[in-house]
């Protein structure tokens, strides 16, 4: 229940009893008929939060925001502009970034209704519904994170695979499996978001820096203007298919959904409030690079773009600086975006370790479930074939959700629980085109078109 004035009063709440307090006896002349100040149980709700946590200001959030959505997959999009038009892909990448940007926003205003209950999406699920869609919530998201492990890895080990070409090392593929493993586990040792904000911000810059070379590359790259020649451009889906629109402009939602992981860091902010500030800020940059990598190589290699941009680059020292940018930016993605499964676990597995940064016990049982995780996602990476194929699907699956399912059902929820107007523009929005419109469709049409992509390469 949440009382007028916001304050939160549930089941997770604890009861003390005073006896002869000066402040109940203030209150007696208040109480109900009956009711007398020898017994009363005031709520007092559990602060979930550590205020030893709370140390990240908004520009440590915006580099955890954006380290942690603007992964690798901005060098895929190009291809999916290819597939789209300039009309439908670059209305695709504004579009949804700023849905994505008010996605973000209804979450920080979710947060400041419940500040010390909303700390993830598996808690504000139970604390706003119960605890079944709580489990169902934390399942889901345990999930997505798992299957994005071996997605980093993988990648990361490919990036380091260039490198070892480059340099004539002859590592088999296994051996960089397990060099990247190595690396990883040594990253995944950040336990806070505020310490992996500043890695997350070398990893921005990795990344940003990867794309510009690559652009630049392009730009100056005789050869491009010749594989233009022959794909060319359209304003248009020069396909004329309809269906899988569906699955190239789910690229795009995928590029900009990071929202799952959005409450955990506004549980370790100075001042939450300033999410907003956060989140404007990263949507904002995100989108600009995002046009900027998909207008510039799609105009320059036309339909002859390769669906991952380093490709089209020749072999030599700028394919090689960009493939060691690639891997530090891959492997603090994986540190980011797994650092709220590996939190879950932690306290599942060591539920009387407290969340101490100076603690050895608690840096012993970090350690074991971080190096757990990172074995499942090497089994996985390497026993599974059609790994891409299955991230593609648990991508479709779980992208649109993320991005609008639950965000707009939390702040309508929350709203109405705690008897917080909606204006009709917010109800629009939520109602109509998150939960209505963009959450179904995109859901239900872009994993039909993952399966459907499935089963056509298993037939060829």
């Amino acid at each position: 229940m949440v009382t007028r004035n916001g304050a939160v009063v549930n089941d997770s709440l604890m009861t003390t009893t005073m006896h002869g307090s000066p402040l109940v006896a203030k209150m007696e002349p208040l109480l109900p008929a009956g009711t007398t100040t020898q017994s009363i149980a005031v709520a007092v709700p559990k602060v979930h939060v550590e205020q030893s946590l709370r140390r990240s200001t908004w520009w440590h959030t915006m580099a955890n925001i954006m380290g942690e959505v603007m992964g690798t997959g901005v060098l895929g999009l190009p291809a999916q502009l290819a597939a789209l038009g300039w009309v439908l892909g670059l209305g695709c990448c504004i579009g949804f970034g700023v849905l994505s940007g008010y996605s973000g926003e209804l979450l920080a205003r979710t947060q400041q209704l419940y500040p010390t209950e909303a700390t993830s999406y598996a808690e504000t699920a139970r604390l706003l519904t119960g605890p079944r869609f709580g489990r169902f919530t934390r399942i889901a998201l345990c999930l997505s994170w798992v299957l994005l492990g071996p997605y980093y890895l993988v990648a990361t080990a490919e990036s380091l695979g260039i490198l070892d070409r480059a340099f004539g090392l002859g590592l088999s593929p296994l051996k960089l499996s397990l060099v990247a493993c190595g690396c990883t586990f040594a990253g995944t040792q950040l336990r806070t978001m505020h310490v992996i904000s500043y890695a997350a911000l070398l990893s921005t810059v990795a990344m940003a820096a990867a794309a510009a070379i690559t652009l630049a590359k392009l730009l100056l790259d005789e050869r491009a203007q010749i594989d233009a020649s022959d794909g060319g451009t359209s304003l248009w889906p020069p396909d004329g298919a309809f269906l899988p629109l569906y699955g190239h402009a789910s690229s795009f939602i995928l590029g900009f959904q990071g929202q799952d992981i959005f409450l955990e860091m506004m549980r370790e902010m100075r001042v939450p409030a300033q999410f907003s500030k956060a989140n404007g800020g990263a949507m904002t940059l995100m989108t600009i690079v995002y046009l900027l990598t998909v207008a510039v190589a799609y105009h320059k290699c036309g339909r002859g773009v390769a669906t991952f941009l380093p490709n089209s680059l020749e072999a030599g020292a700028a394919k090689t600086v960009v493939a060691a940018l690639l891997a530090v930016h891959t492997l603090i993605a994986y540190v980011v975006c797994l650092q709220p499964l590996h939190r879950l676990l932690q306290e599942s597995v060591f539920p009387r370790v407290t969340a101490s940064a100076a603690s050895a016990s608690f840096a012993l049982s970090w350690a074991t479930v971080t190096a757990a995780q990172l074995a499942l996602a090497f089994f996985i990476a390497n026993a599974v074939p059609s790994f891409a194929d299955l991230q593609s699907l648990i991508g479709a699956m779980t992208g649109a959700p993320i991005v609008f399912g639950w965000p707009a059902f939390f702040f309508l929820r929350a709203s109405v629980a705690s008897g917080t107007r909606v204006s009709m523009f917010e109800w629009f929005m939520c109602a109509v085109v998150f939960l209505g419109l963009m959450f179904p469709l995109f859901t239900l049409l872009g994993t039909f078109t993952a399966v459907q992509n499935i089963v056509d390469e298993r037939a060829i």
